[in-house]
């Protein structure tokens, strides 16, 4: 199993958009460009950055990992239809404002769980819109604790498939 991680991070007057492949503890960059802006990417340009590592490493089975910068539910569900033709997994860093909901319950956000520091938890078949069309996820939450002194100021949310 393959673990590609995307990034994009602004070095000096650069935004670079990078995929890196997870081996030993190492991030060993694979494939990445120069984005023309600074700021956020948005979905085409994850798309563009993306594609070409999926066709390259086709034969492999993928967990794609990406932070907040790839939260988009679209970019999910891109890649959810992508894993029906091969073997791909991934799990992305969510919003706490995200709107969630399971089955017939009402729509809230990641932030309404009642989670506090320490607490973990897993859902399935999870609705992570409210957009029609882009069917469930399964969501891993995770607050971390107190660690040296130092409280996260929010729990980690993910969409792992």
């Amino acid at each position: 199993m393959r673990n590609p991680g995307i990034d994009r991070t602004q070095w000096k007057d650069k935004n670079v958009f990078m995929v890196a492949v997870i081996w030993k503890k190492l991030a060993l960059p694979i494939y990445w460009t120069l984005l023309g802006k600074r700021g956020a990417s948005r979905l085409s340009e994850q798309q563009a950055l993306i594609q070409p590592v999926l066709c390259l490493l086709k034969n492999y089975e993928l967990v794609i990992l990406g932070d907040r910068e790839f939260h988009s539910v679209k970019l999910a569900y891109w890649l959810k239809q992508k894993s029906k033709k091969q073997k791909l997994f991934f799990a992305f860093r969510q919003k706490q404002g995200t709107n969630q909901k399971k089955d017939d319950e009402d729509y809230q956000t990641f932030s309404q769980l009642g989670m506090k520091p320490g607490m973990k938890m897993f859902l399935t078949g999870v609705s992570v819109t409210k957009n029609k069309g882009f069917g469930n996820f399964n969501v891993g939450a995770y607050w971390k604790r107190k660690y040296k002194g130092k409280q996260e100021k929010s729990l980690g949310l993910f969409l792992p498939t």
